[in-house]
């Protein structure tokens, strides 16, 4: 999948050099959220961290014709799968 969504980006890129009125543009983010749980401060914490990434890759050719590429990704790690059975199987279910 990574080789494809780079000979993608080099293929537009190098077609958008080619021809006078097009453009590119690439942004997106990168954000961490952590979590931390407990009942009792002197009791069991839960540390939870979740990094939630996106990209955004643009590419107008000329005025008739556009492209658009965008990822997103999630990444969840930490304690809460270990002591609430079940979590993971929640977060795999797709409304």
């Amino acid at each position: 999948m990574k080789r494809i969504l780079l000979t993608v980006i080099v293929l537009l890129s190098l077609s958008t050099a080619a021809l006078p009125q097009c453009s590119t543009s690439l942004n997106g983010y990168v954000s961490n959220m952590q979590q931390l749980m407990f009942e009792d401060i002197n009791g069991n914490w839960v540390n939870d961290n979740l990094v939630h990434n996106r990209l955004n890759f643009k590419t107008y050719l000329g005025n008739r014709l556009n492209f658009s590429l965008e990822l997103r990704n999630r990444f969840m790690f930490g304690e809460t799968v270990k002591y609430f059975p079940g979590y993971a199987d929640l977060l795999d279910k797709d409304h």
